[in-house]
């Protein structure tokens, strides 16, 4: 059981990380949700048979009750929304709609029931390391123009097989934090600890190559909290460790400084994208004023934005756009679903919080992946200050948040309490997970095929229209 349920993950890692196509407009977005609406399938039904034999882990009340809640004001919220059809699907290539976001919350309480051992932890991690390196490795093909795919780079700006550049330094973020951790936990093993390493500076590079101020700083932020909590522990550590966790630190912040001062991060700190977005929290913060309670329903920001346009709107390159998202994901929760949503958020990922660093202090064992998890954690939550939310980020997130809670959990013995309430719980969350997979993996297969077959038009249209120009051409010749 427990190698199918860790098969579907590394099919869920591998469909996330590198999975996309030319055949559609939506190039990465749409293929990696219509997999892992179908993948969730088969991982809710393996889920259904561990709760039938009893082997599941026991979420707390204090991360349940929030997560339910904030699940119940999405649903309110998007009843109510001003245009239901996004509030359902999200904008168009992007998806961040309430579908989504019902597949990621159960995600997480699928993989946050699992009773992770560190051995199945391993195991995925494995799995983890070698789809970052892919994805880092066609990463330095786009930048050194080698990529016969996408021949064009945004802003020149790689973005790999994840779809944008801040999206790839978003999940380069939520690995690098274990791989600092696997370089701890190497032990005497000196190959493995020289490979891990290199493969951590390789991937730091990439997220350099990517210019992505938000992701960057919010490394930097995990890195300290990181240092500190090796520095509050370090008695408790071996001295060969101490020594490994300071090597990593300076060692990151190193590549950092080495790849800025040679010119790989000239444009990080430039003024015109912080204009716009303070333009952008105007509107939101406005918007918010006017709705507070409700919000008006997810990805919307795009279709209420011309009503909240500022006079003195600020321009890119001389156009006034019109942006899809807010760029903090904090303000986006409360213009999405209202104030209260945000608020439920805040609970649910403190109440996670609280727990790691509960780990972190009573399980000297495993503390490396515990600390690895708060890291995660941490520069996800700095970079939503400045970001947004991409599919492929998200499923990162909600998939590792889940890992790290299992793995605490288990550290505190949780998963030798298991009321029948529970049980009951999580056979319902399971079933109605399935039905709600099903038929969402049915809407994202219509969406594709009729992407599919919009894109076959355009392209058909396209070759006719240069063959009549050509044809013309000739007659006038």
């Amino acid at each position: 059981l427990s190698l199918l349920e860790d098969l579907v993950l590394g099919l869920l890692l591998a469909s996330t990380l590198l999975l996309f196509t030319t055949q559609l407009n939506s190039h990465f977005t749409l293929p990696k949700l219509t997999v892992f609406a179908v993948l969730l399938v088969p991982l809710l039904a393996l889920m259904l048979v561990r709760i039938r034999l009893g082997i599941f882990q026991v979420i707390p009340r204090m991360i349940w009750i929030p997560l339910l809640l904030l699940v119940a004001w999405w649903l309110i919220g998007s009843s109510q929304s001003m245009h239901f059809s996004t509030a359902l699907n999200g904008q168009y290539g992007r998806y961040n709609g309430l579908y989504a976001n019902l597949l990621l919350v159960t995600l997480f309480i699928a993989v946050a029931s699992i009773p992770f051992e560190i051995r199945r932890l391993r195991r995925l991690l494995l799995a983890l390391l070698v789809m970052a390196l892919l994805v880092c490795c066609y990463t330095f093909i786009q930048y050194l123009g080698y990529d016969f795919i996408f021949k064009q780079l945004q802003s020149g700006r790689p973005f790999s097989s994840i779809g944008n550049p801040v999206a790839l330094a978003v999940v380069l973020l939520l690995v690098i934090p274990y791989m600092v951790a696997a370089v701890v936990r190497a032990g005497g093993r000196t190959r493995s600890r020289v490979l891990l390493a290199l493969l951590l500076v390789f991937s730091l590079l990439t997220m350099v190559l990517t210019k992505s101020r938000g992701p960057l700083l919010a490394l930097i932020a995990a890195l300290m909290l990181g240092g500190l909590l090796a520095t509050i522990y370090g008695q408790r550590l071996a001295r060969d460790k101490r020594i490994l966790v300071a090597i990593a630190l300076v060692l990151l912040l190193v590549v950092l400084g080495a790849s800025c001062y040679l010119g790989l991060c000239d444009s990080l700190f430039q003024g015109q994208a912080v204009g716009m977005r303070l333009v952008y929290f105007q509107a939101a913060l406005e918007m918010i004023t006017a709705s507070p309670l409700f919000g008006y329903g997810f990805e919307t920001f795009r279709l209420l934005y011309p009503l909240f346009r500022p006079l003195d709107d600020y321009t890119y390159g001389g156009t006034v756009v019109t942006p899809t998202m807010i760029h903090n994901d904090y303000l986006q929760l409360a213009v999405d679903n209202g104030l209260p949503s945000m608020v439920f958020y805040l609970v649910f990922v403190g109440a996670i919080t609280w727990r790691l660093f509960r780990a972190v202090a009573k399980d000297p064992q495993q503390r490396a992946w515990h600390v690895a998890g708060l890291m995660m954690l941490t520069g996800f939550l700095v970079q939503g200050m400045s970001g947004w939310l991409e599919i492929s980020s998200s499923i990162m997130f909600w998939l590792m948040l889940g890992v790290s809670l299992s793995l605490a959990l288990s550290s505190e013995g949780e998963s030798n309490s298991r009321p029948q309430q529970a049980r009951y719980a999580y056979m319902t969350v399971a079933i109605s997970g399935v039905i709600a997979a099903i038929f969402i993996s049915g809407v994202m297969l219509q969406k594709l095929k009729a992407e599919y077959w919009l894109g076959q038009a355009q392209y058909y249209s396209k070759a006719i229209f240069t063959k009549t120009d050509q044809y013309i051409d000739r007659i006038d010749k």
